[in-house]
């Protein structure tokens, strides 16, 4: 079966996971799952179709720009999210 998937979601995932963990701000699953569309939203989307759609995210996830662009953007997304939570809503 084909599937459609943003070889950055997986990434931005991860990365937030980690990042989030360093932080004193909410760790729900409202305030996780904000970072990542924010995140993903300033990255350029990147998908995919293909059975090994995993095998391509983890090739692009090696780029080193992909990774510093991807960290900055969690990293800015927290920021926003930190300040303004929407889980009360």
């Amino acid at each position: 079966m084909y599937q459609l998937k943003n070889s950055n979601e997986e990434l931005i995932a991860d990365i937030t996971r980690d990042l989030m963990a360093e932080t004193e701000m909410c760790q729900c699953d409202k305030c996780r799952l904000d970072v990542m569309a924010l995140a993903l939203n300033s990255l350029p989307p990147s998908y995919v179709v293909t059975y090994a759609g995993g095998l391509f995210a983890n090739i692009d996830a090696t780029n080193v720009q992909m990774q510093a662009d991807a960290m900055s953007a969690v990293l800015k997304a927290i920021a926003v999210v930190s300040r303004s939570p929407h889980h009360d809503l």
